[in-house]
């Protein structure tokens, strides 16, 4: 409990990347993707390209955070906690905003599906 604690208020590389990993896992947008990959039955060869765009670009977010956070630790930082306290400030429109989105996406999705 507590080791974790501390290891999380500062943490070393390794467990900055262990947690990038981690909180990179598959989740419900990740499958939802997945799935429509395979809901438009793509040839073999076309489904892999797919899935390697896919991962290509879900991974290069965390990818580049990595980079940064060792080229530069103090830019990164001062970036994230900029960041932070955007979305701190902004929280109660973005977050209903992005769920929103999703709605919409998933309600155009079934429109489709259906015609």
């Amino acid at each position: 409990g507590a080791e974790l604690g501390r290891r999380m208020r500062d943490p070393s590389a390794t467990t900055a990347a262990a947690a990038g990993v981690l909180t990179h896992l598959p989740g419900l947008f990740y499958l939802m993707a997945l799935n429509a990959i395979i809901g438009t039955n793509p040839a073999p060869g076309d489904g892999i390209a797919q899935v390697l765009i896919f991962n290509a670009i879900w991974f290069a977010i965390p990818i580049a955070a990595l980079l940064a956070a060792v080229r530069d630790p103090e830019w990164t930082e001062a970036q994230v906690e900029r960041a932070t306290a955007w979305f701190t400030a902004h929280s109660r429109l973005a977050v209903p905003a992005l769920l929103a989105g999703v709605g919409v996406y998933l309600i155009i999705r079934a429109v489709i599906d259906v015609a």
